[in-house]
């Protein structure tokens, strides 16, 4: 009886040290990234929002660079004819001239012409 009470702690000890505990922490963002939504692309809210802030700085009468992609109208020939897509993922002559747009960005403008690149 007297060995009883070591004899316990021992198993104990050796269960709590070769059984680790199952305490793992890992998030869909941090394995993959975030996710990038291209479903329902809309001009008048994500491509119009990505031109602005990418490319009609040049790509409009003040920039004094074509294709305007300042309006619906010029965005639209662009995206029917494959210029559009074409230079925003042309890495040999990047568009912006910065650097490529991450490809969620691209992924959501191809997506939107893809759809028949329609003003809504």
């Amino acid at each position: 009886m007297k060995y009883a009470v070591p004899l316990v702690f021992l198993l104990l000890l050796c269960l709590l040290t070769t059984v680790q505990p199952g305490c793992y922490y890992d998030n869909e963002v941090d394995l993959y990234g975030t996710a990038c939504d291209t479903v329902s692309m809309r001009y008048s809210v994500e491509v119009q929002t990505l031109l602005a802030n990418n490319c009609t700085a040049c790509h409009s009468p003040a920039g004094n660079q074509e294709p305007f992609l300042d309006n619906y109208a010029s965005v639209k020939t662009a995206a029917d004819d494959g210029t559009l897509v074409g230079r925003i993922n042309d890495s040999d002559a990047p568009m912006p001239p910065t650097g490529l747009m991450p490809d969620c960005n691209r992924d959501k403008i191809r997506a939107w012409v893809n759809a028949g690149a329609s003003n809504n």
